[in-house]
């Protein structure tokens, strides 16, 4: 359900894996790019809950709690449904209130991969090959949910990711930190330099500006969603920041230039330590 860049490229991904079972989409927009057809559309999500097994939930975040809501009175227990979303607590909830005591078999599930692209014509049926996916099941050992866990797993690590678990609480401050914080940080770099006509305002921006601001072409929908569903974990980030931003703001106004070079020697040394970690 959903079928922008990551549902369409978990679709095309499966196909290439061999994966020959059927497999249906649907979309808000009703409509579903070509270079997704490796599925067959359905014209509701009434049908797609019918038709299906596992169920992925790849639309934006804002989506996810009408359409969980839609799922409800088709769910039957042997379905099992996932999601692609980068905050965990929310979905939860949603799926928590939408089913009340009659909670489905729910694995929410986030992998990690995308690009700023967001629209079906963005797949890449690679986009998953050596992405990590973070899980964030439950802490429920009943054998069905055991056994629905492993069969989302066993789809991400079809189309070559490699999953990873995590409470969702931590998940969800983790990646406002690692992921929502930069593209905050992103669009807010580029309107700084907007003029009124929409336009940035300096002609020599260079590679490190393209670089940096590149993640400001994401999606705004997707982002408001993202931004307003961890809010709570996201600001008091972004206050953090801004602490740092006057820091800075200090030593500069001071003419500090030992105490600016000590601070970028501190940051590139933990930059350094991290890329090394990485490898």
């Amino acid at each position: 359900i959903g079928v922008g860049m990551i549902g369409a490229s978990l679709v095309q991904a499966l196909r290439r894996s061999g994966f020959d079972k059927p497999i249906y989409g649907y979309d808000t927009v009703k409509i579903i790019d070509d270079v997704a057809r490796n599925m067959s559309p359905l014209d509701s999500i009434d049908a797609v809950c019918e038709a299906s097994h596992l169920i992925v939930l790849a639309t934006p975040p804002g989506q996810f709690a009408e359409c969980i809501r839609s799922l409800v009175p088709l769910w039957s227990d042997e379905k099992i449904l996932t999601d692609v979303g980068s905050v965990k607590r929310p979905i939860i909830d949603a799926v928590a209130t939408a089913f009340g005591k009659a909670s489905p078999l729910f694995v929410p599930g986030h992998p990690i991969a995308g690009t700023e692209k967001s629209s079906a014509k963005a797949a890449d049926a690679g986009l998953f090959e050596g992405a990590t996916v973070i899980l964030t099941p439950g802490k429920d050992s009943d054998k069905s949910a055991t056994a629905a866990i492993a069969i989302v797993a066993s789809l991400w690590e079809q189309v070559g990711g490699t999953v990873e678990y995590m409470d969702s609480d931590e998940h969800d401050y983790v990646f406002a930190a690692v992921s929502h914080l930069p593209h905050m940080l992103a669009y807010a770099l580029v309107n700084c330099l907007v003029n009124e006509d929409g336009e940035v305002t300096h002609q020599f921006t260079g590679r490190s500006f393209r670089d940096y601001s590149r993640l400001a072409s994401s999606d705004p929908t997707l982002w408001r969603d993202i931004g307003i569903a961890n809010k709570d974990n996201l600001a008091p980030i972004l206050k953090k920041y801004a602490a740092e931003i006057e820091h800075l703001i200090e030593a500069l106004e001071r003419g500090d230039g030992d105490g600016l070079r000590k601070y970028f020697a501190r940051a590139r040394q933990a930059r350094e330590g991290s890329a090394q970690e990485g490898k």
